[in-house]
């Protein structure tokens, strides 16, 4: 018997303040010892289950190694599923690591991939499917530890291999009924593009405004050479954006595909417009009202980019457009980075304290008046470097010039990372009007990101001063926002390349209408790429390189062209309490089939051999069905390094049901040739996993009667498996063993079978003999044996259902043992119609 010094009250620790934040976020009605209990939860089950917390850490790194590189044969949707995951999957082992991870930190983790799993739904089925098989993958490497969790802190269980059966069950379906073409087999040939003006060229490429022939629609076409970025990251930036974004404010990408000449095409839309930098040089400064505008609809357009898992990373005035009316459109992804979204409704605070710093790559991306503090440091970074770059940008906008302007690097860094930005004064009675604005800048520079204004919450900047009276509705639908005598000037100079001194007479609304940019004399003698000089790529496209919008497929399929401006809503839904279904994956008694709440997914890395190292028996259930056992586990495999045990139950190998299989059938399925690892499906009802695994084993044996079994001369030679396990009892803070009937031969025909607990052998306890002797004697068939057992092995029909979330039921799915008390729940209000809590 092993028994613990410490006592396990002890390690109920004193969580930190944002543990206790977290729950009370989760839970406002929790006490403080339900709150210590949650938070207690994995350091407890490091200490009483370690096993447990091994193997899923270590699967989340092997899956992590093996899946950080980027894979050219994964489109762009699929490529940003997988970097959410690993986000998420690097943040949930940093905290098992540090036994700070709680229930509620994976049930976020399942909202927000569920969502996302929505999202990529209505992008693309397969993709979604595919994506589908990764959340699955996640929930079987960590959904013994998800009941652990919940088990141990009392905390409403989340069923999440459940939540991963309902994502590849619905996608499975949409495939099936409507499985759309891969975007690299149904491209558009560059022939049907027709260039009509080129609108401006810069060190990467050229851009056209041109007609897409077989529908006759006007768009812009963008040719860049491939040899302009080194990283894959930085390749393909643009298409991860256009595959997830879809807003107003930002401009909406067609397709991307690459052609013979060793560049990329972009088909976008055309708006038709100007640098919106241009505009804030020639007018000198905005008006307080101009500023607004312009300033809300890219605060909109970033909002959307972070909820949605991507960091612009080079916001500033050049990389908008601004059109006719006021509207903006926010461009030039290159410099994206991918971080974790916001695609539940339902608030995850996580998400909001990952804004000031979530990402340490040491990268520097932007441009240097733009970038912020800890960017020109190197420092760890996360969307709030966005809100710097923004706040400079409304400087600029109101003041006509950046506040920090150093004449060489060095200079301009310390100013940014030391010094406050000034302002101009303003005469007094302008103070009262550029007040909210100054206020509003001085939030969003905040030199330590965590103080940053949007670090916490986006509301800070939507409800500021500033943007109290924005009309959002009318920001989003109105045709014309504002009147900026600027806009027609540079219009002009970029329409006809004259100067608009002697024109200005000319510039009435309906003359800048009917006005379209064109690149300068000097751009246009430029040696450039032309489109009719490109050549279709005769097959070899990458899908990472590859994007077709849904919109576009449709054009291309019918021939008629289709307004790209965008439906979607400024503001995503945010509500604290907002319901979630991943909330209602909480129990298995909605399992018709018994097997199915008790089934655990096991992956099994394969090692050397390409095979797994258990041996298996088959051996006979009361239904006289054949179920095989593992009796043996070879160490130093990996095997012996997965959450598989000896006396595990096996009922299927991916996904192939084995009972009443062959052995041969059975062996060739643990082979799976193919397979990098195998899972292996078993019971959670088998006796030895419920050693290994419920804290209220004792309860679970005082449910069954002993029984006695007489083995008659001539039987049971060699029919008996016998081990020893031990199971943790709280009460005693001790670990107690029992001897179980490892295997049981299919062979014997007695009253016994493999799960059994054996108490006595002749009337003895057989705590008094050692395992071999006991072995010799139950194997001996020349005498006559007399056992008595717990009959707790799940071969048995009449026994109750003792699932994977360690909850025990009859046959009318009622509780079997008295609970600990109220569980806490994460709160959910259906009807909630606060307002949005973002």
């Amino acid at each position: 018997m092993t028994d613990f010094r410490e006592r396990v009250d002890d390690r109920f620790i004193k969580p930190d303040e944002e543990v206790v934040e977290l729950i009370r976020f989760k839970v406002p009605e929790a006490t403080r010892d339900e709150i210590v209990r949650a938070a207690s939860a994995m350091s407890r089950l490091t200490v009483i289950y370690p096993r447990v917390v091994r193997v899923a850490a270590a699967l989340l790194e092997n899956w992590y190694s093996s899946n950080f590189a980027a894979d050219t044969d994964r489109d762009p949707l699929l490529h940003f599923s997988y970097q959410q995951i690993l986000l998420w999957v690097q943040e949930m082992h940093e905290k098992m690591v540090d036994k700070r991870l709680l229930l509620f930190d994976l049930q976020d983790m399942f909202i927000s991939l569920y969502e996302l799993h929505d999202l990529c739904m209505d992008r693309d089925v397969f993709v979604a499917h595919q994506f589908a098989l990764l959340i699955r993958q996640l929930s079987i490497y960590l959904g013994e530890l998800t009941a652990h969790l919940s088990r141990l802190g009392n905390c409403e269980a989340c069923d999440i291999l459940r939540v991963a059966d309902w994502c590849v069950e619905r996608s499975a379906i949409a495939v099936y009924e409507n499985r759309p073409e891969p975007a690299i087999h149904c491209l558009p040939l560059i022939g049907d593009f027709t260039p009509e003006r080129l609108l401006g060229a810069g060190a990467f490429g050229s851009v056209y405004k041109a007609r897409y022939n077989p529908a006759n629609m006007v768009c812009t076409l963008k040719i860049v050479s491939t040899t302009c970025f080194s990283a894959v990251e930085h390749a393909t930036a643009d298409r991860v954006v256009a595959s997830v974004i879809d807003h107003p404010f930002i401009v909406s990408y067609f397709c991307v595909f690459s052609v013979d000449e060793k560049c990329t095409v972009t088909v976008m839309e055309y708006v038709k417009a100007v640098d919106l930098q241009k505009v804030v040089d020639r007018a000198q400064s905005l008006r307080v009202k101009q500023s607004r505008i312009i300033f809300a609809q890219l605060m909109a357009a970033v909002v959307h980019m972070h909820f949605y898992g991507l960091i612009h990373r080079d916001i500033k005035g050049s990389n908008a457009l601004l059109s006719f009316g006021g509207r903006v459109k926010l461009i030039d992804f290159d410099t994206n980075k991918v971080c974790v979204g916001h695609f539940a409704t339902r608030h995850i605070l996580s998400y909001f304290r990952r804004t000031a710093v979530e990402l340490n790559d040491m990268e520097i991306a932007g441009t240097p008046p733009y970038m912020a503090p800890e960017v020109h440091c190197r420092k760890a970074y996360g969307r709030a470097m966005d809100w710097w770059s923004l706040g400079i940008t409304l400087y600029k906008l109101m003041i006509g010039r950046v506040p920090f302007r150093g004449q060489n690097e060095v200079t301009l860094k310390n100013q940014i990372c030391n010094e406050e930005v000034r302002f101009p004064k303003f005469k007094s009675n302008r103070e009262h009007i550029v007040r909210p604005a100054i206020n509003l800048i001085l939030g969003l520079l905040r030199k330590r990101a965590l103080e940053r204004l949007g670090s916490v919450q986006y509301n800070d900047i939507i409800n500021a001063p500033f943007l109290a009276n924005i009309d959002w509705t009318w920001l989003q639908s109105a045709d014309c926002l504002m009147r900026l005598p600027a806009f027609g000037e540079v219009m002009y100079e970029a329409a006809r390349g004259k100067n608009t001194r002697d024109h200005r007479e000319h510039l009435t609304d309906s003359f800048i209408m009917r006005l379209s940019p064109e690149a300068s004399p000097e751009t246009k003698s430029r040696p450039l790429p032309r489109v009719q000089d490109l050549k279709d790529k005769k097959g070899g496209h990458q899908p990472l390189f590859t994007y077709m919008s849904t919109m576009f497929r449709e054009v291309m399929r019918s021939g008629i062209p289709v307004e790209a401006a965008s439906s979607a809503p400024l503001f995503k839904s945010i509500q604290r309490f907002a319901h979630s279904n991943v909330l209602d994956f909480n129990s298995t008694k909605s399992l018709e089939n018994p097997l199915q709440a008790e089934r655990i997914d096991i992956a099994i890395p394969k090692g050397r051999s390409h095979r797994v190292a258990a041996r298996l028996e088959p051996t006979l259930g009361e239904d006289c069905r054949i179920y095989y056992v593992v009796t043996n586990i070879a160490p130093n495999d990996p095997t012996a390094y997965s959450s598989l045990t000896e006396g595990d139950v096996v009922i299927a190998v991916n996904g192939v049901s084995v009972i009443d299989g062959s052995r041969a059938e059975v062996e060739a399925l643990m082979a799976a040739p193919g397979f990098d690892e195998v899972i292996v499906t078993v019971l959670s009802s088998g006796t030895m996993r419920l050693l290994l695994s419920r804290i209220d084993m004792r309860l679970v044996l005082a449910h069954f009667k002993p029984i006695e079994v007489v083995i008659g001369l001539g039987i049971g030679s060699n029919m008996f498996t016998l081990r020893v396990g031990s199971y943790y009892e709280p009460t005693t803070k001790a670990f107690v063993k029992v001897t179980v009937l490892l295997h049981v031969h299919s062979r014997l025909g007695c009253n016994v079978y493999s799960g059994d607990v054996l108490i006595a052998f002749n009337g003895s306890p057989v705590t008094g003999l050692t395992l071999d002797d006991l072995s010799g004697k139950l194997n001996d068939a020349s005498v006559q044996r007399s056992i008595s057992v717990v009959p707790a092995s799940c071969m048995r029909v009449d026994r109750p259902i003792l699932d994977r979330l360690f909850r025990a039921y009859d046959g009318y799915y009622q509780n079997q043992f008295e609970e600990d008390g109220p569980e806490l729940r994460s709160s959910v209000e259906k009807n909630h119609t606060d307002e949005d809590d973002m």
